[in-house]
């Protein structure tokens, strides 16, 4: 639907999430190679933030979207917390989140690989 739409996907990850074995290492490596297809997507942007990078201003944040519609549609912000999830299109709120969202996105890496950011273990397989 994504491609139909002529929708982007602009995404900006900590390294550190590409780190944790939940499902097992099996899982983790197909998510991993799920991600570095999506790095040659056209219409898909992803971003690192590095695991020794300075504090940025989205670090400690719950994880956020911000869709953009269309210009006749207000910008949202969803906010992802535990047991709650939040929507809202205030001027205000979204204002604050993409000032946060362009700040953090100017301090990230624009990788062509994510094997920097891998864990040695999933660096170093035959």
């Amino acid at each position: 639907r994504q491609r139909q739409r002529g929708a982007r996907l602009w995404t900006v990850l900590s390294a550190a999430a590409l780190h944790p074995v939940i499902g097992g290492p099996g899982v983790r490596r197909a998510q991993h190679q799920a991600l570095e297809a999506g790095l040659a997507e056209q219409r898909t942007a992803l971003q690192v933030m590095p695991l020794d990078s300075a504090p940025y201003p989205l670090l400690g944040a719950p994880p956020v979207r911000h869709l953009r519609v269309d210009a006749d549609i207000p910008d949202h912000v969803v906010e992802h917390r535990p047991f709650a999830t939040t929507i809202t299109d205030d001027e205000a709120t979204v204002a604050r989140w993409r000032q946060a969202l362009n700040g953090t996105a100017a301090a990230a890496t624009w990788p062509t690989t994510l094997t920097p950011h891998l864990p040695p273990e999933e660096t170093h397989r035959g």
